[in-house]
């Protein structure tokens, strides 16, 4: 029978070997992938996009460029125009077309003139690949692959089928595959920079593009250097060209996404083959061709933001290899992980054997903390990708098997945590959840008609950076106090706190027929309680003047308890929230203190000191949304 102080010992040997097997062993369906990947696309989200980069030019088959020339696909004489106008009246450097060309064209003479536009050294064609264990059969032909010196170092991926061009265009042309891999989220995070057919191997677009920029034309796989470098390198043109990708032992790479995709050079392939765009700004670029037109649906997920351009991704890969930035998993990651674990239980044990109830988790915590801190340095500096869920897991499993042997008062603090729900709900809403006898946690999410609002206080940075920590958390604890009864006041709900922002909404969960007025009505009481604020610090001495930009949206929304397994809490998702936030950033651009749309404005009957601003393209949206504003002197 082991002893009492044995028993976190245990119990903390078998947090690390579960904690190894969830995260260590590729089980399909075990529920640490998205844990895994939530953090990793924290870590690229949380440092901002480098300024705009112009080394690389996307011509895009957008939505005026559709307009202008016509509907997609474009005749082959249109595509071998553009071609010949970017490497012949524009001199680009190398030309890579995100577009798939399997079927022959329809006019006459169109397939052999762009067959011999590609037939340029400079100009790469792109081919998908499958992976699937019975794929569709194959269209068109794959065109020339690439020269891999080394390729016997490893098991290279190999595809099952294939997505090519046409028969002239392929024996014309060389080509980049188009086929990055997919995670369950439908997140795109990694790519095989290397992939082969039984016809040959074929790097990925971006790096095609590259190694005809650089004159590399071919490739050469070695081993790493060392244990802090990955298991192998990818060489373009061999180290002559000092440009190479690290591979991890699958031979995948991980995207870093520096940039968001708005960051890329963008020009209309109307301008281009109109002869619009200035000389200089193509000249002796790389350029890659690719669909950015909403209804063409070439757009993917990825961790910096919602949907990206496909062809952006290929840009991501260019640029990321032109200045070795790519990720470097180390060879010695998991033994420095396996170290990083064992200090962990260790520091754990120690500290649920002392008396402090508190000791154990806060420790627990605080560790975690720092190994993600640590790791968002060394992913951000060093370019090291060390997994980040091992440590993560490790801490919860071993808070929730310790944390019993000391929080003694366990259920007392639940039950204080859940009476705290109530600063987070106006009472109305609280005494509807007591009245039916449901816990909040498991409110189902529906839809509902609700409005929106966004606050957020203007210029709120330097009053931040002159403050301590202790003095900035009791001044937002003042000034969210504030807000927060105004918003409860007009029955509406809190829904979170964001830094210096607030985000509230009206309709649910209690219905709400006059959610617009309630919502319009707190905008307004909000304005009138940040001056009342900015008075007070000021005859405080505080020298704090509070400016708020509001927006307001009205539409449909899921709203209801969401979230992960591990945490939910009761929020909208949908549309309407994010026009919300967009209006709220809107008003701060424009200068005005509240935006609301035409569709809060419609509700809220005769309100004189409203006047129409007329419509404002949002981003991510087609249609304009017709804005309304307070008047002068209101």
């Amino acid at each position: 029978m082991p002893g009492r102080r044995s028993i976190p010992v245990l119990l903390a040997g078998l947090c690390l070997g579960l904690a190894l097997v969830l995260t260590r062993l590729d089980v399909p369906g075990l529920p640490i992938t998205p844990v895994d990947t939530a953090l990793h696309d924290w870590r690229i989200a949380a440092v901002a996009p480098p300024a705009r980069e112009t080394r690389v030019v996307i011509v895009a088959v957008d939505e005026p460029s559709l307009r202008e020339i016509g509907a997609w696909p474009w005749p082959r004489e249109t595509l071998a125009e553009l071609i010949e106008r970017l490497r012949g009246d524009y001199d680009v450097a190398a030309v890579g077309l995100d577009v798939l060309l399997p079927e022959p064209g329809r006019e006459p003479g169109g397939d052999a003139r762009l067959a011999r536009a590609v037939a340029d050294p400079g100009v790469l064609l792109a081919q998908a690949l499958s992976f699937a264990a019975d794929p569709p059969g194959g269209a068109g032909r794959p065109a020339q692959g690439v020269r891999v010196e080394g390729a016997r170092l490893a098991d290279l991926p190999r595809a099952s089928g294939f997505v090519g061009n046409t028969q002239a265009l392929a024996e014309a042309s060389r080509a980049g595959h188009i086929t990055p891999i997919v995670d369950g989220d439908g997140a795109i995070r990694r790519f095989a920079p290397l992939v082969c057919l039984s016809e040959g191997c074929y790097d990925i677009l971006g790096l095609t593009v590259l190694r005809a920029f650089l004159g590399a034309e071919h490739l050469e796989l070695q081993r790493g250097a060392g244990v802090w470098d990955a298991a192998y390198r990818l060489h373009l043109g061999g180290e002559a060209t000092g440009i190479s990708v690290p591979l991890d032992r699958s031979l995948e790479t991980r995207l870093p996404y520096r940039q968001d995709s708005e960051g890329f050079l963008y020009v209309s392939a109307a301008d281009v083959l109109a002869r619009r765009v200035p000389a200089r700004v193509l000249a002796n670029r790389p350029v890659l061709v690719g669909a950015t037109a909403v209804g063409l649906a070439d757009s993917v997920p990825t961790p910096r933001e919602g949907l990206a351009p496909g062809v952006a991704v290929h840009a991501q890969v260019l640029t990321a290899a032109l200045d070795g930035a790519f990720p470097v998993r180390p060879r010695a990651a998991g033994v420095l992980l396996l170290f990083v674990d064992l200090l962990l239980a260790a520091a754990a044990v120690g500290l649920y054997v002392r008396r402090s109830a508190l000791a154990g988790p806060a420790g627990l915590i605080l560790m975690a903390g720092l190994w993600l801190v640590v790791n968002l340095i060394a992913w951000h500096r060093a370019g090291l990708d060390l997994p980040p869920a091992e440590p993560v897991v490790l801490a919860a499993l071993l808070l929730v098997a310790l944390t019993p042997l000391r929080l003694l008062g366990a259920e007392r603090q639940w039950r204080r945590l859940y009476r705290q729900f109530s600063r987070y709900l106006p009472p109305p809403v609280i005494r509807e959840l007591v009245r039916s006898g449901a816990d909040p946690a498991d409110l189902e999410a529906q839809r509902r008609e609700i409005t929106v609002m966004f606050a957020d206080m203007r210029g709120f940075t330097p009053v931040a950076e002159r403050r301590s920590p202790e003095a900035l958390a009791a001044l937002m604890q003042r000034v969210f106090s504030e807000f927060t009864a105004v918003i409860h006041r007009h029955r509406g709900t809190v829904d979170k706190y964001m830094g210096d922002s607030v985000m509230a909404f009206w309709g649910a969960p209690l219905a709400d027929t006059d959610h617009r007025a309630h919502a319009y009505t707190a905008a307004r009481d909000l304005l009138v309680t940040a001056e009342r604020l900015s008075d007070e610090l000021r005859e405080e001495g505080e020298g704090v003047s509070i400016r708020l930009g509001i927006g307001l949206h009205t539409g449909p929304a899921t709203v209801g308890n969401l979230g992960s397994t591990m945490r939910r809490t009761y929020t909208a998702l949908g549309d309407t929230v994010n026009v919300a936030a967009r209006l709220q950033a809107l008003s701060n651009r424009r200068g005005e203190p509240l935006l609301l749309s035409a569709q809060t404005r419609e509700g809220l009957g005769e309100a004189p000191e409203l006047r129409c601003l007329g419509p404002e393209a949002i981003r991510g949206r087609s249609a304009a949304v017709v804005l309304y504003g307070l008047g002068e002197g209101v």
